[in-house]
């Protein structure tokens, strides 16, 4: 628990009652039970076969004590460290805009054919976006959003009218998948398991708390 050396281990055991009640001492000591080499030597011996004897042999004292019960071993709480991915600052207009293009790649590969793919107003759509952003208009950029979004759902209908859904292939059905995924979480503020990244699609979002990384 304290990531202590077995010399540690002892002399600290020395000075703390609580660890000598646990290890059944009546009243309290004032010498080392052992050497730390004793605990070493005694790990090398019991080995890995010995440590599951004595988990075992603890867990069954413990359901036989009533100190914990039965349902306690039903599930396992795992903790971890959580690791950041290398994504770029998902904003609405950048995931829809790269959406947008790969969507109409994937779909020409397969034949698709497309009276206006608006993929030349992309650019000049996220600039306008981004700087009524800066400027803090969100009245002027949530109207440009709803036009992205509407180009983005013009090209997923496109495609869905001239390759059903059974006709097409993993990679564009994927694709397909993340347009409409777009369209609903830029309509709904309040939707959950939004999509952050588009070439990894499991990255969540986690509040930690933080003020140098509060996400």
């Amino acid at each position: 628990m304290h990531s202590l050396s077995d010399e540690q281990v002892v002399m600290r055991w020395v000075e703390n009652p609580y660890w000598q009640y646990f290890c059944g001492e009546e009243e309290f000591q004032h010498r080392f039970p052992m050497d730390g080499s004793s605990l070493s030597r005694f790990r090398r011996r019991i080995g890995e076969k010995g440590d599951r004897v004595l988990l075992k042999m603890s867990v069954g004292l413990a359901e036989a004590t009533g100190t914990v019960s039965p349902e306690s071993f039903k599930m396992v709480a795992v903790d971890t460290t959580v690791m950041p991915k290398a994504i770029a600052h998902p904003t609405d207009s950048r995931l829809m805009a790269k959406c947008l293009t790969q969507l109409v790649a994937l779909a020409k590969r397969e034949g698709v054919r497309f009276r206006q793919t608006y993929e030349s107003k992309l650019k000049s759509l996220q600039f306008q976006i981004s700087r009524y952003a800066h400027a803090r208009q969100f009245k002027r950029m949530r109207k440009l959003l709803k036009t992205l979004r509407n180009y983005l759902g013009r090209v997923a209908r496109e495609v869905m009218r001239q390759k059903p859904y059974p006709e097409q292939s993993p990679a564009l059905q994927r694709k397909y998948y993340q347009a409409l995924k777009l369209q609903l979480q830029t309509l709904d503020r309040q939707t959950t398991h939004k999509l952050y990244s588009l070439h990894e699609p499991e990255v969540v979002c986690i509040a930690k708390g933080k003020s140098r990384t509060p996400y």
